[in-house]
């Protein structure tokens, strides 16, 4: 899987690999993706990375994060069902101000936000 630009920078390097390509253009993706929905994808991935990884937690630092298996006192240490808890709080409470009225993000996510294009990403791989 990657990301890019145009179409025909995936058909040049499909030229004589492929025979059938399609392409689609999701410009309204980011503000119909159901909560429930993209909650229960983001939690497979991130179940599945700390099986792969075979570690309890993530440690994270000022400057890095790393996994790690030490749960050790003074650290800040994720395990996975707390990013899960923390993915799905970051979903459930996000909200946008239109000039002076803030309104609760209900369907959908935001685009200004970094993660996001990530988390859009795992959400349409793993319904494929």
């Amino acid at each position: 899987m990657w990301i890019v630009q145009n179409s025909m920078e995936v058909r040049h390097s499909l030229e004589k690999k492929g025979r059938n390509l399609a392409t689609y253009d999701f410009s309204t993706l980011y503000t119909s993706i159901p909560h429930e929905a993209l909650k229960d994808k983001l939690a497979q991935v991130v179940m599945k990375a700390f099986k792969g990884n075979k570690k309890k937690f993530i440690r994270v630092t000022s400057k890095s994060a790393r996994w790690n298996n030490e749960n050790k006192k003074m650290s800040n240490n994720i395990d996975c069902d707390t990013l899960i808890k923390m993915i799905d709080w970051l979903i459930d409470n996000t909200f946008v101000t239109i000039g002076s009225s803030v309104f609760k993000q209900v369907i959908g996510i935001p685009m200004a936000q970094t993660v996001l294009l990530t988390w859009q990403i795992y959400f349409l791989f793993l319904r494929i």
